[in-house]
């Protein structure tokens, strides 16, 4: 399929109600613009890398009208530049109003998106609040970091 299928694709079924065709075109070059695409529509999702990957993922779930996005790994093996523009993207969807629910392991994703933690370890909560509460509570550090005087 095409990138502008496969956008279309969720923005046909991925509502309560089917959009015409005519409409989820419109809606695909929206999303596909908004999350900053930058292929041409036509082209062949085989022929992405991963970064456009990643944007065509993002513009088909903001297709279908989500209330509440869940982002698992999304910024895995990007670095610098890329990470960054994919957190400005992020922050957009945010401030947009849609709740964002977001697994992740890179940190500065985490400390440059995130209100609220949730610190799991081996499964096991060991800490949720706010960003910068959890990021200094010493359990986390302890978990994450390891002990200082035994280093």
């Amino acid at each position: 399929m095409t990138v502008i299928e496969n956008v279309m694709v969720a923005g046909i079924f991925g509502e309560r109600r089917q959009r015409k065709v005519s409409e989820a075109v419109s809606v695909a070059r929206e999303k596909l613009e908004f999350v900053e695409f930058g292929m041409p529509e036509n082209m062949l999702t085989e022929k992405l890398n991963a970064v456009q990957l990643k944007r065509l993922d993002l513009a088909r779930a903001l297709a279908s009208s989500p209330r509440f996005l869940l982002l698992d790994e999304l910024a895995s093996g990007l670095r610098g530049a890329e990470l960054e523009e994919l957190m400005n993207i992020i922050r957009r969807i945010r401030d947009s109003g849609i709740t964002i629910l977001m697994i992740e392991h890179i940190m500065q994703v985490i400390m440059g998106l995130s209100d609220r933690l949730v610190v799991l370890n081996f499964g096991n909560k060991i800490a949720e609040g706010p960003t910068m509460e959890v990021a200094r509570d010493p359990v986390v550090n302890e978990a994450y970091l390891g002990n200082a005087s035994t280093n």
